[in-house]
């Protein structure tokens, strides 16, 4: 059960707490580059309304097929990127010829 107040009654009980029992606000920020993609694999989606609760052994097998062409292609490009953007994110020397 909560209480049924109107807003101008809920400002003043929440200033009124706030003065009564003052906490400090500690916030943690992390500064960093992040990547968002959204991708469109060719395919994905006409395979993902293949998918079923698997009721036999061949169903079974089929749903393993979806999955590994859908969910399992997004995850090894992860795997993929994971593994490339901290190689191109190493300084490198710029080639002689290019200087």
């Amino acid at each position: 059960m909560g209480l049924n107040l109107k807003p101008d009654e809920e400002r003043e009980r929440a200033a009124k707490a706030a003065k009564t029992n003052p906490k400090p606000i500690e916030e943690t920020h992390t500064l960093g580059w992040h990547l968002v993609a959204f991708l469109d694999v060719l395919g994905q989606r006409e395979r993902f309304r293949q998918l079923r609760l698997p009721k036999t052994p061949e169903e079974h097998t089929a749903v393993q097929g979806v999955l590994r062409d859908t969910v399992g292609f997004v995850l090894s490009l992860r795997r993929v990127l994971r593994s490339f953007i901290p190689q191109i994110s190493l300084a490198s020397p710029i080639p002689s010829s290019l200087s």
